[in-house]
């Protein structure tokens, strides 16, 4: 293993709130990128030497979630990659191109590939749709830099203007302070004619739900991927059926995915946003960090800072 890069999954898990039902794992973290140092006898498409990234679901390879499919999450039922060697199922691995560092990649299982699916996993968008993100963390990123680069417009939500700023830089069409309007759905039904959004992408849960409800137009859809404010909601069941609108959930996603968002950044020259580094002897600082909520992008672990 050469780095991996932390999701809000991991420190519920390190706090042992994500899932109470089961032992916290002994290995933390999903997402991990490093080098091949060895195969099965029965691998013939890779090799030793190299470069690769873990899919988060081990036994999801593509097609529509299962049970079977999403029994096998890195750093959940598997023992996770924070850790000098981990094992994957070869059918689980995407390879990293040369023009992309193992830093970078190692941010993609987990946030990169939800905020892919949040976009591109069910009904398509087309260029001028207008994309709302709520917050920094790493999906959020994720999806306005996938949403900018496929010619959606994006308004994002966050509670320090500094980053809003971040955001404009980045090329977001309209940025809410939601702090200063905590009714936000009006300037996002403002910015948007009256129509409202295209698609939501919901990272708050229970407290930001009602708002995502009212903020979508009609016929579209909130593709649900957190609850960093509860996972208990109460929402307007009769907004929802007289504007027609679909909420899907969304549990990450396929190795075709990550192989797909792996793609499209190289092919577009993208680079994931990272907003620290830390070294793996400051990996409880990592935690820290996170748990913080003052990041912009993702936070990264780098194990073996020999290479990159």
């Amino acid at each position: 293993m050469v780095a991996m890069s932390l999701n809000y999954r991991d420190l519920m898990q390190a706090k042992g709130t994500y899932n109470r039902s089961k032992e916290t794992p002994k290995i933390l973290g999903s997402d991990g990128a490093g080098i091949v140092s060895e195969v099965g006898s029965d691998v013939n498409d890779f090799k030793i030497g190299d470069r690769v990234v873990g899919s988060f679901f081990q036994n999801w390879y593509d097609g529509p979630s299962a049970p079977a499919k999403i029994r096998g999450a890195l750093g959940g039922d598997l023992p996770g990659v924070l850790s000098d060697e981990s094992i994957f199922q070869a059918s689980a691995v995407v390879k990293v191109p040369d023009s992309m560092s193992l830093v970078d990649a190692c941010t993609f299982p987990c946030a990169g590939v939800t905020a892919w699916s949040a976009l591109y996993g069910s009904s398509l968008l087309k260029p001028g749709d207008m994309v709302l993100v709520q917050g920094t963390g790493g999906v959020s990123i994720f999806a306005a830099q996938l949403a900018l680069a496929s010619g959606l417009r994006v308004i994002a939500t966050s509670s320090s203007d500094e980053k809003l700023t971040r955001l404009r830089k980045m090329g977001a069409h309209g940025v809410i302070n939601y702090k200063n309007e905590p009714e936000w759905s009006k300037p996002v039904r403002s910015m948007t004619n009256g129509v409202g959004v295209q698609r939501v992408v919901e990272v708050g849960g229970a407290n930001t739900l009602s708002e995502s409800v009212k903020s979508v137009a009609m016929n579209r859809e909130i593709a649900i991927i957190g609850v960093l404010s509860g996972g208990d909601a109460t929402i307007n069941i009769r907004r929802i059926l007289t504007t027609n609108i679909r909420i899907r959930g969304i549990f990450v996603g396929p190795t075709t995915m990550l192989q797909s968002i792996i793609d499209f950044y190289s092919i577009k020259k993208l680079e994931p946003i990272i907003n620290d580094i830390f070294a793996f002897h400051n990996a409880s600082e990592a935690f820290l960090k996170l748990e913080s909520g003052s990041h912009f992008g993702k936070i990264v672990i780098q194990i073996d800072d020999s290479i990159k």
